[in-house]
């Protein structure tokens, strides 16, 4: 038997439970805000710096509102992020536990980057 205590058929049922599509919608909230605040620093350069740092701050605090949102469901269920790891310029694998039990999911750079853009248009309304 495994170190965990559970033999691999109940360690794959467990992890098939793991809500993916709240795991997903937090990775990408997550680099959301990341990206936001990045494009944030950049207003320097415009002649309306004013204007557009309050436009980022009222996106940030949408997303953050979000994301704490995402953290309080996550803590119901038991599920947290344990680990961000970029393996390569093309591949980015993230550890998620749930009671105890872990699952990766990995994702493509390029896909985390446009699924980041649709979520930033839906936040400003962009649509």
């Amino acid at each position: 038997m495994p170190k965990n205590g559970y033999d691999k058929y109940e360690v794959e049922a467990v992890l098939n439970t793991i809500d993916r599509e709240l795991a997903h919608k937090y990775i990408i909230t997550e680099l959301m805000i990341r990206t936001l605040e990045r494009d944030r620093q950049h207003t320097e350069a415009f002649k309306m710096k004013d204007v557009m740092d309050k436009f980022f701050e009222q996106a940030i605090r949408k997303a953050k509102d979000e994301l704490l949102a995402l953290k309080n469901e996550m803590g119901k269920i038991g599920l947290r992020k344990q680990e961000e790891k970029r393996l390569d310029d093309t591949v980015t694998v993230y550890t998620f536990v749930e009671r105890g039990l872990s699952a990766e999911l990995r994702y493509m750079n390029y896909a985390l980057r446009n699924h980041t853009m649709k979520e930033i248009e839906r936040l400003l309304n962009l649509n």
